[in-house]
């Protein structure tokens, strides 16, 4: 009968458990990923704490999170990746202990599947939260200083601007006439600084 505190059953929830802890910190704010990820740990530790284990296999998963972190360095982050991976899977193997007194108490089997499963889905989400990281940010409006557009309404306070190939709300002091040629000095905000560029040319 298989029970919740069969080597294989707390592997499976010892290996889930580490991927929604993964998952929460890569991907913060929703609130879910965080619950479940407590009360996989909280069913994990009950497993542990009951179970024949070799407490030294969490140095494994401990020593994953760092080269898990180094991976957000652009020039390391494969390999970083790759490393945090292999030291979290080699933990977890290692940690339930073969209730017959053996090394390892979880079927083969189990933690192949596992671990192509559940690495290539943290590879996934790791390698998307990396890239998202080092992306530029997407309203970085400071990039189109010194930039020359076109007003595409009349500009008085606010109003339209066309720069480098996108539609930007603007805004002005001086009026700017629809389909005149701007120049932008600076932001505020989501909204472009203009200058007609006739001015800016005097």
């Amino acid at each position: 009968m298989i029970t919740l505190l069969d080597p294989n059953v707390a592997y499976v929830t010892a290996m889930l458990a580490l991927l929604t802890v993964v998952a929460a910190i890569l991907t913060p704010g929703t609130g879910i990923l965080e619950i479940g990820a407590f009360f996989l740990l909280v069913v994990a530790g009950y497993q542990v704490s009951q179970m024949a284990v070799n407490l030294w296999a969490l140095a494994f998963v401990a020593l994953g999170f760092l080269p898990l972190a180094l991976a957000f360095r652009r020039k390391y982050s494969r390999l970083a990746l790759g490393v945090s991976l292999v030291l979290f899977f080699i933990g977890s193997a290692l940690l339930f202990r073969d209730p017959q007194g053996g090394l390892i108490g979880v079927h083969p089997l189990v933690i192949f599947f596992a671990t192509l499963l559940e690495g290539g889905f943290l590879w996934f989400l790791a390698e998307k939260s990396i890239e998202t990281f080092f992306s530029p940010p997407m309203q970085d409006l400071s990039r189109l200083v010194g930039k020359i557009g076109e007003a595409r309404t009349p500009i008085y306070r606010e109003g339209s601007v066309y720069v480098d190939g996108e539609l930007w709300s603007a805004q002005s002091e001086a009026p700017i006439s629809e389909g005149e040629q701007v120049k932008v000095v600076g932001r505020e905000g989501l909204f472009l600084l203009v200058e007609p560029l006739r001015e800016t040319a005097n």
